[in-house]
């Protein structure tokens, strides 16, 4: 008797053994999401909807939006096995958003007087309204509906704009190209006069002592619109800046 009994313990243990390591439960966890990431106590499962055996003990569940790199979302929560053979079926979804864009970006988004953030923002689609502001444009309010239909918003700018450049108007581009003209056309009848003049000094020519006139002449009047060109230039750079 005493050896029989020996005997079906020894046969026992091994028997109770494998049924303590074989006792798992079935998690299933889905999102509806195939994007978002799936993570159990820090450990990666999968992506949208995963089936694990898990073992009795307590499990921090952590799912995250991977989809958005803006406004991106995670949920995170806990679940505890305490009997084996049991299967938990958990589902998760992501609260519906709108990415909300502006033209120019970096305008507040506020509901009521709650400050959500700058564009560009996503926006849980549960906030009935928003206003948008920005310093010089004009304030925009935008229901659920509205943002669903139209996320990017163009604003109307009412401050005052800076004035062009003077360098990248039109009238600089023509007053430094007739400047240079100018310039040229001056040295090119001066160096003329001299050159003729040099001639008129070997030959005393009458001839060539009215060119070096005429050339001077030319070389004078162009000089002299160069003069006219140059006070412009400064009168409307003051003027302008």
């Amino acid at each position: 008797m005493l050896i029989r009994a020996m005997l079906t313990i020894f046969l026992a243990v091994p028997f109770f053994t494998l049924q303590a390591q074989d006792c798992t439960s079935l998690l299933n966890i889905s999102t509806g999401d195939s994007s978002s990431v799936i993570y159990l106590n820090d450990s990666y499962l999968g992506s949208g909807r995963i089936s694990r055996e898990v073992k009795k003990g307590k499990y921090k569940i952590l799912i995250k939006d991977e989809a958005r790199k803006w406004g991106a979302q995670e949920i995170v929560d806990s679940i505890s096995i305490n009997e084996c053979g049991k299967t938990e079926n958990l589902e998760y979804s992501f609260k519906k958003t709108v990415y909300l864009r502006t033209i120019p970006d970096n305008a507040e988004v506020y509901f009521r007087d709650s400050l959500l953030g700058s564009t560009p923002l996503s926006i849980y689609r549960t906030v009935p309204q928003v206003e948008i502001r920005k310093t010089n444009y004009k304030p925009v309010f935008l229901t659920a509906e509205d943002l669903a239909q139209n996320p990017l918003i163009d604003l109307d700018f009412m401050g005052k704009r800076a004035p062009e450049s003077f360098f990248k108007t039109n009238l600089f581009k023509i007053l430094v190209g007739s400047a240079i003209a100018l310039g040229t056309t001056a040295v090119y009848y001066k160096l003329k006069a001299n050159k003729t003049y040099d001639q008129y000094n070997e030959t005393k020519e009458s001839t060539l002592m009215d060119k070096t006139n005429r050339y001077d002449l030319y070389s004078g009047i162009a000089f002299g619109a160069l003069q006219v060109n140059f006070g412009a230039l400064i009168y409307f750079f003051f003027v302008n800046e």
